[in-house]
């Protein structure tokens, strides 16, 4: 990058003048009229910006130079078409021309080192096709050389090439310096090779006479470039060896394809090669450098200081890509490698792309002191595969990963290990899951729940109702007793008043009884004594007396009706008697029928109201004990709707890679429970098995509500 600012046709002379207030008239130094015409440009770059570079200055008087580290100022004078009195621009224009344009470009890269060069910028032809242009001189001041010389260049139609020289002196002796800029095609008569970009520098000390520094190198492309069936092979080497200052020493070189297919490509040819010969070389080109100084070569080449490599070494399905950097201050390493195993095998590491392997970058600094190691590909772990960047430094290997675990749910990992063999490093998993386990979770949760209020609804409902059934029992049982009761109360009245309708006919019967058995009495009586007694033919007083007893039969006669009578009356009152038992035994019959259906009741009601309700209560008792969590559930549902019992913000685990390889592993949750505050609680994280968290979920929330 850099920045600077350009003035076009200004007047020095002028300039001057008015700057000092008139004070300073520099018009009449001889050829100070060539300043009346002049452009300058300004820049000031933190580094080296060569001309073959994309990024180019905007001005024209900078576009055509290497941009050089610190300050460069460069600045073109045209002849006025009337020099005046000024004979030193009367001169110029005479030997040079009118139309002769002067170039100056001067560099201060460090407040003691200095280059300038000046020249005419005015192309001149010397032949058909060869144009010669920016002849001049140039100086260089500095800490490390001090030198002089003259500078040109010509330029060719035919091939469209530039040669750029210098010839000079320096403090330790003579130099010679070319270069070319542009390719020469089919160069000297081959019309597979084409060449250019040379540089060749030669400084010679003169005492003694030794060949002080050599620089030399080029660009070529080898192949048939006009045969569409070929493809060409682009390379570059530049070779440079200072006695004087070691520190000019620099070597670099690249190659775009070194394969024997594409040697043969560059020529046309597509033989059928042993397969081993086909993968072997280095298919993507290859690349090395290596300078003490930064450096930019006459051509626009630049060198970086320090060591680099950058290549793809295929040998057979082996392949190596590297890109190697090493300063005074530091080593930086690239290399692109073949799939492999890290951590036991637990997590594989590829390339991001299906045609190459990881990628694995050592940065190494000694000024800072700073040493780390990034593996860049894909990275295979538990389940996950993702592109990521593995970092190593002093303390540990870590890199991080998303995607869905063991194939299950989606989480975060931050994967780490102590430093140590990453082959056999045990890894450590600290991740997160994301919003998918989250819900998971919070519906079966929920799902469970509900379906447990509900069965503890039901249950409760249907031991309620089973209690109210028993209550009904027993009033139906009961009403039943009473009926009975009132029955057996009723059966006993007429029982008792049969018993006392019987007394009655009983006295009476008594009373008949007795007047039967008086009446008997009497007849037995009257038949003793009226009794006739068995005389004999003259026993005159038996017949006498038997004469006085045939009165009494008349007597007998009555009695014996008063027997018939009172037979009668005692035949009706012992009906009577027997029609009153049988009452009192009708009676009794229903009473002992009604003490018996009561007694039926009495059992029922026992098993009804003492058994049956006492059942009852008992179980709606064990039904609220076993029911408790789902019926507290229950009580949280809001219009019979169960929701919000769980919010999951964070769940995560730290253990190590071959315990989460299991799935089974402890973690930790931060959760809210129906809306209350957040809280962090350990948990079991099954991911085969989801429905035992569901299980330890449930429990805490059980714990919650108090059940």
């Amino acid at each position: 990058m850099a920045a600077g600012v350009t003035l076009s046709n200004i007047g020095i002379v002028p300039a001057v003048s008015k700057l000092t207030g008139g004070a300073l008239d520099i018009s009449v130094i001889p050829g100070a009229s060539i300043l009346s015409q002049t452009s300058v440009a300004f820049a000031v770059s933190p580094s080296t910006m060569p001309r073959d570079q994309h990024l180019t200055m905007s001005s024209p008087l900078l576009a055509d130079v290497n941009i050089n580290q610190g300050v460069s100022i460069a600045a073109a004078f045209t002849l006025p078409a009337d020099c005046g009195q000024d004979f030193f621009c009367k001169v110029v224009k005479k030997l040079l021309g009118a139309d002769i344009e002067l170039n100056l470009l001067a560099t201060l890269t460090t407040a003691s080192d200095l280059y300038m060069r000046a020249v005419v910028g005015t192309p001149v032809t010397l032949a058909d096709g060869i144009v010669m242009q920016d002849v001049g001189f140039e100086i260089e001041v500095g800490t490390t050389n001090n030198a002089i010389g003259i500078t040109g260049s010509l330029e060719f139609e035919t091939p469209p090439v530039i040669l750029r020289g210098g010839i000079g002196v320096s403090q330790s002796g003579g130099y010679l310096r070319m270069s070319s800029e542009g390719m020469w095609n089919e160069a000297f008569g081959l019309d597979f090779l084409a060449i250019g970009d040379i540089i060749f520098e030669l400084s010679i000390t003169p005492e003694p006479t030794v060949i002080a520094s050599l620089e030399f190198g080029g660009r070529a492309i080898i192949g048939y470039q006009n045969n569409p069936s070929a493809t060409t092979i682009e390379g570059s080497a530049y070779i440079g060896v200072n006695k004087i200052d070691p520190r000019q020493n620099y070597c670099s070189g690249s190659i775009s394809v070194l394969t024997v297919p594409a040697i043969l490509r560059a020529f046309g040819q597509t033989f059928q090669l042993p397969s081993f010969l086909e993968e072997i070389g280095f298919p993507d080109g290859a690349s090395i450098s290596f300078s003490a100084i930064e450096q930019t070569l006459p051509n626009g080449v630049t060198i970086p200081q320090g060591f680099f490599f950058s290549g793809t070494l295929q040998i057979l399905f082996f392949s190596v890509s590297a890109d190697i950097k090493l300063d005074s201050t530091s080593l930086y390493a690239k290399v692109t490698v073949s799939s492999f195993d890290i951590g036991n095998g637990l997590i594989q590491i590829s390339g991001s792309g299906s045609e190459t392997g990881p990628i694995l970058k050592v940065d190494i600094s000694w000024i800072p002191m700073h040493a780390e190691l990034l593996i860049d590909g894909s990275v295979t772990v538990l389940g996950i595969t993702a592109s990521t960047t593995i970092s190593m430094d002093a303390s540990r290997t870590y890199f991080y990963i998303e995607g869905s675990f063991l194939g299950m749910f989606s989480a975060s990992l931050e994967i780490e290990a102590s430093y140590g063999s990453l082959k056999e490093a045990v890894f450590s998993a600290t991740g997160t899951f994301k919003n998918d386990l989250f819900s998971t979770l919070r519906d079966k949760v929920e799902g469970a729940l509900d379906k447990l209020a509900k069965e503890a609804t039901a249950a409760l409902e249907n031991a309620q109702s089973d209690v109210s059934k028993a209550h009904e029992d027993c009033d139906a049982a009961t009403r039943d007793f009473n009926s009975a009761q009132a029955d057996v109360d009723n059966a006993q009245r007429d029982f008792d008043q049969a018993i006392a309708d019987m007394e009655g006919p009983k006295r009476d019967l008594e009373n008949e009884k007795r007047k039967f058995n008086s009446a008997i009495a009497d007849l037995d009586e009257k038949r003793r004594n009226c009794q006739f007694r068995d005389c004999g033919t003259f026993d005159f007083g038996c017949h006498a007396e038997n004469a006085l007893k045939a009165g009494c039969q008349a007597g007998l006669l009555i009695a014996e009706g008063v027997v018939t009578a009172a037979r009668e009356s005692l035949t009706v009152a012992q009906g009577a008697v027997t029609a009153a038992q049988a009452v009192v035994d009708n009676s009794r019959w229903t009473l002992d029928a009604a003490n018996l259906a009561l007694e039926g009741t009495k059992v029922t009601v026992h098993e009804s109201c003492d058994l049956g309700v006492s059942a009852a209560v008992e179980a709606l008792g064990a039904v609220n004990e076993a029911q408790k969590f789902g019926l507290k559930v229950a009580e949280k549902a809001i219009n019979g709707v169960l929701g919000g019992v769980l919010d999951i913000r964070e769940m995560g685990f730290h253990v190590t890679v071959a315990v989460a390889q299991t799935g089974s592993f402890e973690g930790w949750m931060k959760v809210s429970f129906f809306g209350d505050d957040p809280v962090t609680m350990d948990i079991a994280i099954k991911i085969f098995s989801i429905e035992d968290m569901v299980t330890a979920i449930c429990d805490v929330v059980k714990d919650i509500v108090g059940a």
